[in-house]
């Protein structure tokens, strides 16, 4: 992540987001679990807690640590019991307090007394290190108070390497140092060198500096002859020697400055021209260059992603093609009105996966498709690698792009190769079987798989071949 909140960690009590999710099952305490997405400055906050007394809720008012909120604050999740919220959730900061957070359910809902709650939410700033806590209300329909839980704490830590050095001490075989300002330390010649006492003679190098001073010499050797070996010709026996590639060991032919030698799917050579220069392309680590004939590419060659250098990834292992998003994951965009998402690639596009409640008549087939596929463009511009069969991916398919061990640690369960992605949940087009209103999705924060309402925003990344 960007800025000071890099350098953060978190000590929480909870266990693994993974399993509170996918199995709902109650814990023994209240508690808040707190990351940090390492693209943007992007925190997500996880609190679970039960409710004493329950009630028809209307509103929940979660109250946080000072400028830990801000515009760009979301609800991903509500789970009561065992399944998420069916209702939409409007989420506001309460104007009587900047520091406070309002979850405003529409239809209310029935919280029975004991049962366990769990509230997602994303696009916080984590505060500077200390100890704090969150406050929790539940609020009924008449605006009055049903319960307040007991403030549920949490601390955030800095790193190791945070204190103040107040002095440089040049200790044994050094000089220099100081207490302020720039400080400069340098070997001392008189001690590093003091215990050699001995020399070596011409011709000769020190290889051993004994305990007493001591040398032991060697003779420094000399190169009586050059030979070629295989692929090789040339050499010598004296002066210089010069070694070239065999004729026989050459590509057939030579390519003109600027060109490279590409082979033909017929197997007969020929130059083409090299556009890309390999200084302008910077691959993550864990990746190679590539030459693909025409241009230089990323390969990420231990998962066998391939980058094609035109807004797609190949999988060489399963033969499919992923889009690669744009931009830099920030501000969530809301695509509910098309307009709003000229590119459909942009990383911080998300979208409703039915707008009637079930079918597949979402934002993410008419108006994120319909731009990938070129059936309608804002900009001239569509079609990613110039391909118009892009479709959205099983659940199946999505979870062969994780990237384990679970959870991942500092960063995200996703190949680096994939550009920016966001550590919540990727739509996959399978409905949850157990219920129609459900379709499952992977969050590459934990690399978990887990349901959720298709009438909530979620992002989404397309894929094309397969099946």
């Amino acid at each position: 992540m960007e800025g000071s909140q890099s350098k953060y960690v978190v000590l929480s009590v909870i266990a693994l987001v993974t399993w509170l999710v996918s199995n709902g099952r109650a814990a023994a305490q209240n508690r808040v679990f707190v990351s940090t997405s390492l693209e943007g400055s992007q925190a997500s906050y996880v609190s679970e807690f039960s409710a004493t007394t329950g009630g028809t809720v209307d509103k929940f008012r979660l109250t946080f640590p000072a400028g830990t909120l801000g515009a760009g604050v979301g609800l991903v999740n509500l789970q009561i019991g065992t399944k998420p919220a069916k209702t939409p959730i409007v989420t506001g900061i309460d104007p009587l307090d900047p520091n406070a957070l309002l979850l405003d359910v529409p239809k209310t809902v029935e919280i029975a007394r004991g049962v366990q709650l769990i509230l997602e939410l994303m696009g916080l700033t984590n505060p500077t290190a200390g100890d704090y806590q969150i406050g929790i209300e539940l609020i009924g329909k008449t605006g009055s108070v049903l319960e307040t839980l007991t403030p549920i704490p949490f601390s955030i830590a800095a790193l190791a390497g945070g204190g103040d050095i107040t002095a440089v001490n040049a200790g044994t075989g050094l000089s220099g140092g100081g207490t302020s300002g720039d400080v400069t330390l340098n070997v001392n010649p008189s001690l590093v060198q003091n215990r050699v006492a001995g020399s070596c003679a011409a011709g000769n190098a020190v290889r051993v500096v004994n305990q007493d001073g001591t040398v032991t010499c060697e003779s420094v050797g000399d190169i009586k002859g050059v030979t070629a070996g295989t692929g090789l010709a040339g050499g010598a026996t004296s002066g210089e020697a010069t070694l070239s590639v065999a004729a026989g060991f050459q590509l057939p032919q030579k390519c003109a400055s600027g060109q490279v030698a590409k082979a033909t799917e017929m197997g007969v050579w020929t130059c083409a021209g090299d556009t890309d220069t390999l200084g302008a392309l910077v691959c993550a680590a864990g990746q190679t260059v590539k030459f693909n004939g025409s241009a230089w590419v990323c390969n990420s060659s231990q998962s066998g992603f391939v980058d094609n250098g035109v807004g797609t990834i190949t999988d060489n292992r399963t033969g499919l093609m992923w889009e690669k998003k744009t931009g830099s994951v920030g501000s969530g965009i809301d695509c509910s009105t098309p307009w709003d998402c000229a590119d459909p690639s942009n990383v911080n596009n998300y979208y409703k996966w039915s707008d009637s409640g079930s079918a597949a008549d979402g934002p993410i087939f008419t108006d994120f498709l319909a731009k990938m596929n070129c059936t309608i463009s804002q900009t001239g511009v569509c079609g990613a690698g110039g391909h118009t069969d892009w479709r959205i991916p099983t659940i199946a398919e999505l979870q062969t792009i994780l990237l384990a061990p679970f959870p991942c640690g500092p960063s995200l369960c996703i190949d680096p190769i994939f550009g920016p992605t966001w550590a919540t949940g990727y739509w996959s087009s399978t409905t949850d079987a157990s219920g129609p209103l459900d379709a499952w999705l992977v969050g590459f924060q934990f690399g978990h798989v887990f349901d959720n309402n298709k009438d909530n925003n979620r992002v989404v990344r397309a894929v094309r071949g397969g099946r």
